[in-house]
């Protein structure tokens, strides 16, 4: 058996009873291996197991090839092909191969795995600005140089990951429709377009949960919708984005829009006539097609559902039910709408005024 302790490959051999535990001569895990089966060989001619760089032969046995250093072209390419493909979301798939492929490869693909250092990660940062790219897109590209690298460490190919440190930037805005504007966006859509612009404005869903829900998730006698299943990149899966499924109560004009739209033509509630599921290219202009109608300036599908989060933190709910609302994984995800709370910050402040504190006098007992 080969193991590494430290930046040293190891060989863990046993033989007749006896265990041998020795620094591999060539310091790699083929070597180490190499090495145990010269120890096993040793052994079995009656030749003893250690001291081999001593004996006459010990050159010729220990010629154990050098693993050819790697390129992060080459661990790049494997890391995306084993572990992303088998891990990862279609979009994220997708997304990884884009990043790889029109930047990280360009600049670092050559280089050996062992050769990238702090300096090479900030002037990739450097060439990014000046371009210039935005700052979450740089940042995008640096989280995957992380996990790549990050692998090839667990993979045994690289010692450690250089420090990367990710550009500065300020929490991205969000837009999101006010109460009337939600309303007079309803009111310019008709039919399934409508029951579907309603389901992301009382229910939060993710277009890709939008396209992906079954009829059989929607439970009318219970009032909940099930939400376990999303369509990335055109590909239907059976779990969401953020791999949590989730319940939602219906609310009430939810409720009868979607009774109304209950068809025997497939299993997905919003589909062709031939059943078949609606693709992403179908119902992209929906949205900003209504809108246009209603006199409102132009959002997509995202910022309905950014509208459900906004306008249930602005009628009181908690951040933790919209984040089990939303599918959110992190709480830092949800936080982003924590400024909408009514009050929140007054709130906050009159915690610190003492129990029977007149406002008007400014006097009373302190808090005890």
């Amino acid at each position: 058996m080969a193991y590494k302790r430290g930046n040293q490959w190891y060989t863990d051999v046993r033989f007749e009873g006896e265990r041998y535990r020795i620094k591999s001569p060539v310091n790699s895990k083929r070597g180490a291996l190499e090495y145990e089966r010269l120890i096993v060989s040793r052994r079995m001619n009656g030749r003893p197991a250690t001291g081999a760089l001593e004996d006459e032969d010990a050159p010729e046995e220990v010629e154990v090839p050098q693993e050819r250093p790697e390129t992060f072209a080459e661990w790049a390419n494997q890391w995306h092909e084993v572990m992303v493909v088998a891990n990862d979301a279609p979009s994220e798939i997708a997304s990884k191969r884009r990043i790889l492929d029109n930047h990280l490869l360009k600049h670092f693909g050559e280089m050996l795995l062992s050769d990238i250092g702090y300096p090479d990660v900030e002037r990739y940062k450097a060439l990014k600005v000046a371009v210039p790219l935005k700052a979450k897109t740089i940042n995008n590209h640096l989280t995957v140089l992380r996990t790549c690298l990050s692998e090839a460490v667990k993979w045994g190919k690289l010692d450690v990951v250089p420090m990367i440190r990710q550009l500065k930037m300020p929490d991205a805005p969000f837009d999101f429709l006010e109460f009337d504007e939600a309303e007079q966006l309803l009111n310019a859509a008709t039919g399934v377009e409508r029951t579907m612009i309603l389901l992301v404005l009382r229910a939060g869903l993710r277009r890709g949960e939008l396209l992906a829900l079954r009829q059989d998730r929607l439970d009318l006698r219970r009032n909940l919708i099930r939400v376990d299943a999303a369509v990335s990149e055109s590909v239907l899966r059976d779990t969401t984005k953020g791999y949590k499924s989730r319940s939602i109560p219906m609310a009430a004009d939810l409720k009868v829009a979607l009774q109304s739209q209950r068809h025997l033509r497939g299993p997905f509630v919003f589909c062709e006539e031939d059943g078949q599921r609606l693709t992403t290219n179908q119902v992209k202009r929906i949205v900003p097609d209504a809108c246009r109608r209603a006199g409102l300036r132009e959002v997509n599908w995202h910022v309905l559902r950014h509208t459900f989060a906004s306008h249930l933190v602005m009628r009181g709910a908690t951040l933790k039910a919209v984040q089990e609302l939303m599918g959110h994984r992190d709480i830092k995800t949800t936080m982003r709408y924590a400024h909408l709370a009514p009050g929140h910050l007054e709130q906050a402040v009159d915690l610190l005024v003492p129990v029977g504190h007149n406002t008007v006098t400014g006097r009373g007992r302190g808090r005890k």
